[in-house]
Parts: C-alpha cells; structure tokens; sequence
C-alpha cells in the first residue's frame, strides 16, 4: 500500500527547507470524499467548487489548501464567465433595436467586458461594437467607442469584412432551406425557422450597408516630431463630425525613407479613436523618414494626410562633429579619487585636517531631539533639590 505522504529536505539558496508531499493515492481519496460530501450538501456548481473545510485536516498541509484554492478560483472565472456572457447577451438586444440609453444602463452595472467577443451563431466573433457598426447603429456605436471598445481588426478598412457577411449569409440561407425541405414537425422547428430567417435578414442589411459605406476624407493638421533618437511621435487632428458621414473606425500611420512613399517602410493601426497621437518606435537613426497618415471606415482608408515636416531626420548626441563622449575624462578622476585616498593616511594629512582622521573625538549632536534630552548636569541638579516641608496647621480641636 502507498504511503500518504512523502517527506523531503531541499537545499535552495544556502537553506534547508522541510517540504511534505502528498502522493496521487492521497488526492484521489480526498476527492472521493469531497464529491461524496458535497453531493449530500448542495448540488449547486458555487458550493460544488469550495471543498469544506471539516475534511480538511491539518495534516493535509499545502497540497490541499492548494488544490481548495484552485477550484475557487476556478469557480469564480466560472461565474465570471456566466456574468460576461449574461451581459453581453443582453447589451446585444439593445444594440440590435439603436437603444442606446438602455445599453448606457448595463455598461454602467459593470461587470461586461466591452471587447468581449459573442457567442451565437451567426455572430460569432465579432464584438458589440461591430454589430453596431455593421448595422449603422451611431449612437451605440459612437457610445461604445467612447467607452473604450475597439473595432475588431477586419472592421479597419480591410476588404474581409465584406467576404465574411457574405459567407455568413450563404451558410444561414442553406440552413433556412434545409429546415423547410424536412418539413416543421413541431413548434420547436417552426420558431428555429423563424430565428434563421431573423439572423439572414440582418446578415442582408449589414451587407448593405456595409457595401454603401463611403471612403473617409482626409485628416488635417498632422504634425511629427522627434522625441527620442529611434522614435518619431505623431500627432493629429479629428476630423468634425457631420451628420451623414460614416463613423472613423481607425487611423492608418505609414512611414518611408522618401516624401513620394515609394515603398513603405512600415505601418500601424490605431483601433482607439480616443487616441489622436501615436509613437513611431524602432527607426534606424542617421535616416531621414516621411509619415503619413489616413482615415479608415468599414469599406477603407480615405486620402492620406503627409505630416509635417515632410522630412524628419533621426539623430542623437554622438551624430554631433566634435562632441564629447560620456566617458571622457573618467580615467582622470579616477587618477584624483586614488591620489586623495593615498595622501589621507599620511602624517601632513592628518596634521593639516584633525577632525577628518581622528576617530576617537566625538561630534556634537546638533539634532532636535537632543535640545529635549536631559544631560547628565540636569540629572544632579535634580537629586540635590531640597526636599520641601510641609506644614500642618493647627486648630482649636487638637
């Protein structure tokens, strides 16, 4: 028969550690006891997850206050899980009707992640914020963009979002046809048919609007800046909001060793519209580079922006013609530091600076504290004092 527990020294950093392992025999017993235990308590998934703490002795040690530990913290990602997906769920019924006051509510009770991805059939994938974009839903989208949710990266101008809704729709019709040919058997058939038949009739529209999207116009007013010797940040304006134009969905940053952008050395994506500045990290110095910059929708990027200066060329102090190194001039401080050490410990040293050698020579404590000690002259004082008399009067009884 196996033992239940193991007991080992380990020798770690100079110390000797006392460490009790506990065997695999042991862990199934007490898992055995534990299900057993808690099916006769409750049978809720919360308690089934917290192992009580009667069958927990305390010779079981670290193992199983370990394992207990896990399975909470498994049960609260459980229940965390739970919760996300309850709320986003919910925050999608608002989305699909444009009520964006009944959505600011459920943001507001917390606990849903904005970027949190759905899970349902037809929009699986994607995020709150593109449903609201897909279905030309402003208000809720431009709420959520303000409240921190991105854009999935196929939604930033980038022909896959079209390609995507397309296959989505194909996919839904064939099911929608396949359920009328087998034939409505019963009510639970029937309201399917009718939920296919919603999800197509959304997909539809979302192509639409989607393929009607139109291209941004430029941004103004982008600038640049060197603000390390390998990294360019910049910076731009946001255009003004019209009535009819489409919603920003993100910002293209493109840099090139030529103002006619040739070739493109690099990109990025700005998902953020919050974000009007960006850093450019990376840049090989001595180069000179061009930046621009462009708007992006669902459908693409609008003209670009070249910021200025045209031209910004990356340098840094050791680029400057007759420039001093950090380090020159450190040998001969050393030299000095060594020189002033040696001479220290000599007689003419000594002679000229007492107080800088002499050790047995105490100084004087000049610090707040010591203003309120009492000294040693304060304490004699004190025990010669006079011991006072005390004189008791006399009256006519005594």
């Amino acid at each position: 028969m196996s033992q239940p527990y193991r007991i080992a020294l380990h020798h770690y950093a100079g110390q000797v550690t006392f460490k009790v392992h506990v065997s695999d025999a042991h862990r199934m017993a007490l898992r055995v006891l534990t299900h057993k235990r808690l099916a006769q308590r409750s049978s809720t998934p919360e308690r089934c997850m917290s192992i009580p703490n009667d069958l927990l002795g305390c010779r079981q040690g670290n193992a199983e206050s370990y394992e207990r530990s896990s399975f909470s913290e498994m049960a609260q990602q459980q229940r965390k899980h739970k919760q996300n997906t309850a709320g986003i769920l919910n925050a999608l019924m608002s989305v699909e009707v444009d009520d964006v006051e009944a959505l600011k509510a459920f943001v507001a009770k917390g606990g849903m992640e904005l970027d949190a991805k759905i899970e349902s059939s037809h929009l699986s994938g994607w995020s709150l914020v593109d449903v609201a974009l897909m279905l030309d839903h402003r208000r809720c989208a431009s709420f959520l963009m303000e409240a921190g949710a991105m854009p999935s990266p196929e939604l930033c101008g980038t022909g896959a979002l079209l390609n995507k809704i397309e296959a989505l729709q194909k996919k839904t019709l064939k099911d929608a046809q396949r359920s009328k040919n087998s034939g409505l058997k019963n009510k639970e058939e029937s309201r399917q048919l009718k939920h296919l038949e919603k999800q197509l009739l959304q997909l539809r529209k979302m192509k639409s609007i989607v393929k009607n999207c139109a291209l941004p116009g430029p941004l103004s007013d982008a600038t640049a800046l060197i603000s390390a010797s390998d990294t360019i940040t910049v910076e731009w304006k946001k255009p003004s909001k019209q009535a009819n134009a489409d919603i920003l969905t993100c910002v293209k940053v493109e840099w090139s060793l030529s103002d006619s952008f040739n070739q493109i050395e690099g990109e990025l994506i700005v998902r953020d519209i919050r974000d009007s500045r960006t850093d450019i990290s990376g840049l090989r110095r001595g180069l000179r580079y061009s930046i621009r910059v462009s708007a992006g929708t669902m459908r693409g990027f609008g003209n670009p922006c070249i910021v200025t200066p045209r031209l910004l060329l990356l340098s840094g102090w050791e680029d400057v013609q007759d420039s001093f190194k950090l380090d020159n001039g450190m040998n001969e401080i050393n030299m000095l530091l060594q020189d002033v050490e040696k001479h220290q410990q000599s007689a003419v040293w000594q002679t000229v600076f007492p107080k800088f050698c002499d050790a047995s020579v105490k100084k004087k404590r000049t610090r707040l504290k010591s203003l309120f000690s009492a000294g040693s002259k304060f304490v004699r004082n004190c025990q010669r004092a006079r011991k006072p008399t005390i004189r008791r009067q006399t009256t006519q009884n005594d």
